[in-house]
């Protein structure tokens, strides 16, 4: 599988862009957190610069972090030290995962474990977090479905933001689909410029595996998970139809 991470630029507009967690979006791996019923710290692997897991610290929870994106940690870390905070941050792949200790929840929000488009490499991803958890521990993932989103692909886009440093951050993205629209891949150009002159430049990749629910249920429950549980992540409960599709299950005791 093709490494893809964020480099310094795309890290540092994602920071700016994803302060904050959705509400609805963070209520909801926070209501499974308080019910886990396992004593334990959390983990949030892929936790990027760090909206959702701040939010945790703050409610003054025990919780770790990890990713592979270096520049993306340094962006949670400082983001953390602006509040005090000072957590575990672990600069490892997801599917390599090794870290020293279990945990009572584990969630990947955002369609993070899409990122992960190879089946083989999924597969031995759930298998590392199900040996991370302790004895009863919940994991709780979302993933996209196939026709969730109309993507405009072929077509050049983006934006740009305007940087603290007076400087002027410029984004555009290609979008493709790819495997009978199970596969969805972009390129991303990230420019920074200075008074009109283009000071850096960055080109990246990003691949998201789009899944049916029966299809993902399927690997987790190969990895050992019980009690699968399938909503959505949202207000709406239904888990019928394209859209985001949370899953939430546990370690055998």
């Amino acid at each position: 599988m093709e490494l893809t991470t964020y480099g310094r630029l795309a890290a540092l507009e994602y920071a700016l862009d994803n302060e904050a967690p959705p509400a609805d979006y963070f209520d909801f791996y926070w209501q499974q957190y308080t019910a886990v019923g396992v004593d334990g710290p959390v983990l949030e692997p892929m936790c990027g610069a760090g909206r959702f897991l701040l939010p945790f610290l703050v409610r003054g929870v025990e919780i770790d972090g990890m990713d592979a994106s270096e520049h993306m940690l340094t962006a949670c870390r400082d983001r953390c030290a602006g509040q005090g905070f000072a957590p575990n941050l672990y600069h490892q792949l997801i599917q390599e995962i090794e870290l020293p200790r279990q945990y009572a929840y584990i969630f990947m929000p955002d369609r993070a474990i899409g990122l992960l488009y190879e089946k083989a490499v999924v597969q031995e991803t759930l298998q590392r977090l199900y040996d991370h958890l302790l004895s009863g521990g919940v994991l709780a993932v979302d993933v996209q479905s196939p026709g969730a989103q109309d993507f405009l692909t072929g077509v050049w886009q983006g934006g740009w933001t305007d940087l603290p440093d007076g400087s002027k951050l410029v984004h555009t993205l290609l979008f493709e689909l790819e495997e009978d629209r199970r596969i969805l891949r972009a390129i991303g150009k990230h420019e920074r410029f200075v008074n009109g002159k283009l000071q850096e430049a960055e080109l990246d990749t990003y691949t998201e595996r789009l899944y049916f629910r029966t299809e993902f249920s399927t690997l987790l429950e190969d990895a050992g998970f019980v009690d699968i549980e399938m909503s959505r992540p949202f207000n709406d409960p239904k888990p019928e139809g394209p859209g985001n599709i949370a899953f939430v299950c546990r370690k055998s005791e």
